[in-house]
């Protein structure tokens, strides 16, 4: 939106802003309008549609401990302060692994890999404040540079070097795993077919609540899994070879509601029947403080827009389309209320009250009736894909020039 600003209205005195944090979610952004962006008096704000689930934190310098914040933040480390104080390093490999802070990250430098069966292991270093925490959320901004293909990930509910769970992620082996190690022993949860990019920055955060555990990489939910083997545990940093971890954070669990796919996975080819078409495909989701009354409601759709849909009003959550014929399909999931409508409507209600009551006007389009109608430009539950993003585009660009403010 600020190329377009300036390109057509190229004059001094006009600018833009950009508010908004990684893993943010409607409810809090929707507070911080008012904080935020109303005292600015703006001319032309635009809302994103699609947020997500996890909380917003403004970490400080080194590290710190917050209980009770506003914020929920029960932890942070950005490492600013140019120490690792608190972290335990382990190095299950055997391999001796070279930890360090280095420009305000956590680097590791060595070449640590090594396998346990067909389960990476190498180093990783444990935060030793939260061996008792229970249900949380946790965040961590990681890098695999450029010489490390193996694995590089984040561990979860840690109690001790036999017993975590584990999102890794491979590159040389082209998939993303999440792992449980239960006295000693490994086994699969999820896995999909896509790798994280060499040395890119992914932001990968979890959230565990009970029973019910969510893992998403870069704002996508990929994985949701449901696991009573173990109630407690820290966080751990992964990897087999040179990477980076910055920007570390756990907080409180947030009442959202959530919701993720456990079947099919992404990046998956899922079918019931190989013999002959049509098939048949059953699709199951995770879901996390639904409604009273609401569900969840499944969409499957085709480059030609949405095949079928149909809602799961109890738990567990799942349903089987039947006589599919070949191709390619999108498999979406949203939470609903009692009346089948998406919650994701109580943001734009807010919204509305927050421009009425401070007599802002509001220009169409309509993107919540928009998206409802064409699902398939979704990458999931929450965010547009390529196309979806084409089509936000288009709809602000030209509700803009219809509102007579820009040519």
């Amino acid at each position: 939106m600020a190329g377009y600003f300036l390109m057509c209205q190229p004059e001094p005195g006009l600018g833009s802003m950009q508010l908004g944090q990684g893993g943010e979610n409607a409810s809090i952004f929707s507070r911080r309008l008012l904080s935020e962006v109303v005292p600015f008096q703006p001319d032309v704000v635009t809302a994103c549609y699609g947020m997500n689930d996890g909380g917003t934190v403004v970490l400080s310098s080194g590290f710190t401990v917050l209980a009770g914040t506003s914020q929920g933040v029960i932890a942070s480390e950005n490492f600013n302060d140019g120490t690792a104080s608190g972290w335990t390093v382990v190095n299950e490999s055997g391999e001796t692994s070279r930890w360090r802070v280095v420009s305000g990250a956590y680097t590791q430098q060595y070449p640590v890999a090594a396998f346990d069966g067909s389960f990476f292991v190498g180093s990783y270093s444990y935060w030793t404040v939260g061996l008792d925490w229970s249900d949380y959320e946790a965040e961590t901004m990681v890098r695999a540079l450029d010489s490390n293909e193996d694995s590089i990930g984040l561990m979860f509910r840690f109690q001790d070097p036999d017993n975590y769970y584990r999102l890794a992620m491979s590159r040389r082996q082209g998939w993303r795993r999440l792992e449980k190690k239960l006295n000693g022993t490994f086994s699969t949860l999820a896995i999909d077919g896509r790798p994280p990019e060499l040395g890119q920055t992914t932001t990968i955060r979890v959230e565990v609540d009970g029973a019910m555990l969510f893992v998403y990489v870069d704002g996508e939910a990929v994985f949701g899994v449901q696991d009573y083997s173990l109630p407690i545990g820290s966080i751990a940093l992964h990897c087999q070879g040179d990477s980076v971890f910055d920007n570390v954070v756990v907080r409180q669990p947030f009442s959202d509601p959530k919701v993720a796919l456990s079947h099919p996975l992404s990046y998956t080819v899922p079918v019931t029947s190989w013999d002959s078409y049509p098939y048949d495909l059953r699709v199951s989701a995770i879901a996390g403080n639904v409604p009273g009354g609401g569900g969840v409601r499944f969409a499957l759709a085709d480059f030609g827009g949405t095949v079928a849909s149909s809602t799961d009003y109890s738990a567990p959550y799942a349903r089987t389309f039947t006589g599919l014929g070949p191709g390619d399909y999108r498999v979406t999931a949203q939470i609903v209320d009692s009346s089948g409508t998406s919650i994701i409507r109580e943001y734009n209600q807010v919204i509305d009250n927050l421009t009425t009551s401070n007599g802002l006007p509001v220009t169409p389009p309509d993107l919540y009736t928009y998206f409802e109608l064409y699902p398939e430009e979704f990458s999931d539950n929450l965010h547009p894909n390529g196309l979806g993003y084409d089509s936000l585009s288009f709809l602000v660009c030209e509700a803009l020039v219809d509102s007579g403010m820009l040519p």
